[in-house]
C-alpha cells in the first residue's frame, strides 16, 4: 500500500512488541528509519531501531512523550528528530505552494487517494470495529441515517 501511494518501504502496524507500528526500511537488523504520531511508544521505536537509525515524531496522538536520555542514543548510534507542520506551513505562500505541489502528484497519478467506504451512522460500531481490526486501508465515512445531504 506504501508504495502503491508513492512511498517508500514499511511495515504492517502491529500491537505487540517493540517492532509493532508503523515504520520504515527495517529487516532482521532493525530499522532504519521509524515514523511516530503516538508519542508514548518512542522508546518501542528506539528499540527497534538498527545502529545509526532515526525516529521521525511527528505528533502526540498517545500523550506527552516521555524523556529521552542522550547519552543512551549516542551510545547506540540512534536519533531522533522532530518535526511541526506548521513550522513549514508559515505563511500563504508557502501553504499554496505546497497544496499546488500536492494535487499535481494526484492529477500524475504519482500518489492515490485511498479508498472511501461509507457507513450509515447507525453501523458506527460495525465501521469501528473495522479500525480496531486494522484490516482496513483507506477512510471510513460515517453518513447520517436518512440521506447524505451534510449541509
Amino acid at each position: 500500500m506504501i508504495r502503491r501511494r508513492g512511498g517508500g518501504s514499511g511495515t504492517r502496524w502491529s500491537p505487540s512488541g517493540p517492532l509493532g507500528g508503523a515504520g520504515a526500511a527495517g529487516d532482521r537488523h532493525g530499522r532504519r528509519c521509524d515514523l511516530r504520531s503516538i508519542g508514548t511508544t518512542i522508546h518501542d521505536s528506539l528499540a527497534a531501531l538498527r545502529p545509526g537509525g532515526r525516529v521521525v515524531i511527528f505528533g502526540k496522538a498517545g500523550g506527552t512523550p516521555p524523556a529521552i536520555d542522550p547519552l543512551r542514543l549516542m551510545e547506540e548510534s540512534k536519533g531522533v528528530v522532530g518535526g511541526d507542520l506548521w513550522t513549514y506551513l508559515n505563511g500563504p505562500e508557502s501553504r499554496q505552494s505546497r497544496v499546488d505541489r500536492l494535487f499535481s502528484a494526484l492529477r500524475a497519478g504519482t500518489i492515490t487517494v485511498p479508498a472511501i467506504t461509507a457507513f450509515p451512522l447507525s453501523q458506527g460500531a460495525e465501521a469501528h470495529q473495522l479500525l480496531e481490526d486494522r484490516s482496513f486501508a483507506g477512510k471510513i465515512v460515517l453518513i447520517p441515517d436518512g440521506g447524505t445531504n451534510l449541509v
